[in-house]
């Protein structure tokens, strides 16, 4: 290989140097080298053909230097060059690699320095670079990976529907952090492997609308520096092979990835000390994830929003690294899929927590001894399908629980029960409350619907908690006695059933606290002969009727429990025919005098029991309870 090297003068004229580049044109096994040489005036290599390896060290162009639609078989090397008017690289066709590191690029026109449509056939390294305005490779392609780590870039990256085989790098360099201080434009980007701005600094916005990376999106910290992104993320219609990674990374607006499909994890959790701080919303409706998305530890100035998404991993946003998870916002995850948990613990949601329709297997609603959590909103999991549901039922404060037409294989409170809670239409396979605090939990429900009393009576009788069930079904009858539509009259009915037979619940308080007593009583009053009288014809004068009382010897104790049966229980009289009736007299117990007679206790207890027997008999029957 010959190498051919320019005038050795320390300055030379752009006329010079492209006569010297045209000589050495058509001679591939030929280098091309020129070091430290001072060119004057504009370089227009338009549309010419290079054999040769073209290599520039450290040289400074006074002009303009346009390549322009140049073809350059092999490699191309500007590294260490100063362009004081710029470059222009568009339609540029390199067959090796071209390396611009360490390059400082001067004279930016407003449109940027053009890398438009070029094609390179190997690696394109700017590593250090600096430009004081923007680069523009939009419709790039580049064979290889393209390297810009370390990059000084005074406005705009623009890398639009560029195709990039290998990783593209804008990461830190020899101390040195990679900043654009305008936007970086990647949307429409294709690239065959990473995309790594660890360490980097972007001033402007990271625009990634409808980019597709083989690899991953990274943004993580590098030699002790986090990424800062000071605008906006988009990475709307995204599609990323592998993971996106904004662990430890400080950015100043929204992240927006709406629709975006990720097969890997999304990751905003701490690293190497940094939490990741995301200024804006985090707005990922309709995303598909292959594996969780992180938010633990993170700190959010928006709303959180996964409506929609199909996300296989579960969710994270609990605390992490002495790191509190915070939203100041609202969580927003109606009718996501979620494969997996979603994991609250100790986190601090300054709005609601929204998962309305959403499928998750798991979700972790507490927090832990040291720090609860707090959610200044409600909860609404109204219509969610859910498949463990673990709650603190003191997140939300005074704001309510929403489980309307929710579905939870098993729910499980902690701690406390929540202060209210939406249950219509609510149903579940276990339950466990603290303390088993059933009622409290439905007496927590803000409007009253019997279904929600029967379902849960109903699932503890099939537990054989057949106490809990009783006390669910009272309470359920006396919440509706006071909040039904019932007129007084039926109110004051409705009290009597409770008061008397449980509504079927307690059958046995006739029996035991009317019946036996006042019977035991019956045949205490009534084993006194003066208690009977019976009615006998006069047969002499006119005719008329004398009552008569027992003889010595013709009342007996037999003859006082028969009485007490006949007058406790009015349907007895109807088969046992007897002609002794309670008399006039008034009743003696004790010694003493009573100023009631025995016929008129005896019908006020056959009164009584006309009412008292016929509950007895429906309460045993369980009618009552049929018939609510």
């Amino acid at each position: 290989m010959n190498q051919a090297n320019a005038p050795t003068q320390s300055s030379m004229s752009a006329e010079q140097l492209v006569q010297s580049l045209r000589s050495q044109a058509g001679k591939p096994n030929d280098v091309f080298e020129l070091t430290g040489a001072l060119v004057e005036g504009d370089v227009d290599l338009r549309s010419l053909s290079f054999q040769p390896k073209v290599v520039f060290r450290s040289c400074t162009f006074r002009g303009l230097f346009d390549a322009g639609e140049a073809t350059f078989y092999k490699s191309l090397t500007l590294v260490g060059c100063r362009f004081e008017r710029c470059l222009h690289f568009f339609g540029t066709r390199v067959g090796g690699q071209l390396l611009l590191e360490d390059a400082t690029i001067d004279g930016v026109p407003d449109d940027g320095a053009s890398f438009e449509q070029m094609r390179v056939s190997g690696n394109f390294s700017a590593a250090g670079v600096r430009a004081d305005g923007r680069l523009n490779f939009r419709g790039a392609s580049i064979d290889g990976q393209m390297e810009l780590s370390g990059a000084q870039i005074g406005g705009d990256l623009s890398l639009q529907n560029a195709r990039i085989n290998g990783n593209l790098f804008l990461r830190s360099r020899n101390g040195q952090r990679a900043t654009i201080e305008g936007n970086a434009w990647l949307f429409g980007v294709q690239v065959g492997d990473l995309v790594e701005l660890s360490g980097a600094v972007i001033g402007g916005d990271l625009l990634m609308e409808d980019s597709m990376l083989k690899g991953g999106l990274f943004c993580r910290p590098q030699d002790g520096e986090r990424t800062e992104l000071r605008g906006q993320v988009w990475v709307t219609g995204a599609r990323v092979a592998g993971t996106v990674d904004l662990g430890g990374a400080k950015i100043g607006g929204d992240v927006l990835g709406e629709s975006a499909d990720i097969n890997g994890g999304f990751f905003c959790r701490p690293q190497d000390g940094f939490r990741t701080e995301i200024g804006g919303r985090l707005w990922l409706s309709a995303v598909k994830v292959g594996s969780q998305v992180s938010l633990a530890g993170a700190s959010i100035g928006g709303n959180v929003v996964l409506q929609h998404a199909e996300l296989d991993g579960g969710v994270a946003l609990r605390s992490q690294d002495n790191f509190r998870s915070e939203v100041n916002g609202d969580l927003w995850m109606v009718g996501a899929k979620i494969s997996g948990g979603v994991d609250l613990t100790s986190a601090h949601v300054k709005g609601n927590v929204n998962l309305q329709n959403a499928r998750l297997d798991d979700l972790v609603f507490r927090g832990e001894s040291e720090t609860p959590l707090a959610v200044d909103g409600s909860l609404d999991l109204e219509a969610a399908r859910i498949g463990r549901l673990e709650m603190d039922g003191r997140a939300t404060g005074d704001r309510s629980v929403k489980l309307p037409l929710a579905k939870v294989t098993h729910l499980n409170v902690l701690e406390s029960i929540p202060s209210s809670v939406e249950l219509e239409g609510f149903t579940f396979q276990q339950l466990t409350l603290p303390g088993d605090r059933f009622l409290d939990w439905l007496a927590a429900s803000s409007t009253f619907q019997s279904s929600t009393y029967v379902y849960l009576e109903n699932w503890l009788r099939n537990h054989g908690d057949h106490a809990n069930a009783n006390r669910v079904y009272l309470a359920m009858r006396r919440r509706d006695r006071w909040q039904g539509r019932k007129g007084l009259f039926r109110r004051v009915g409705d009290w009597f059933l409770d008061k008397s037979v449980g509504y079927g619940i307690h059958w046995y308080r006739p029996l035991v606290f009317y019946f036996v007593p006042i019977l035991i009583l019956t045949v205490i009053l009534f084993s006194s002969p003066l208690s009977v009288q019976c009615d006998v014809p006069v047969l002499s004068g006119p005719p008329a009727i004398a009552s008569v009382e027992p003889k010595p010897g013709e009342w007996g104790p037999t003859d006082a429990v028969a009485t007490a049966l006949r007058i406790n229980l009015p349907m007895f009289a109807l088969i046992v025919d007897d002609d002794w009736e309670p008399s006039s007299n008034k009743i003696e117990c004790c010694g003493q005098t009573i100023g009631v007679t025995y016929a008129a206790y005896a019908l006020v207890v056959s009164l009584l029991s006309w009412i008292a027997v016929p509950l007895f008999v429906i309460g045993l029957s369980g009618v009552l309870k049929k018939e609510t």
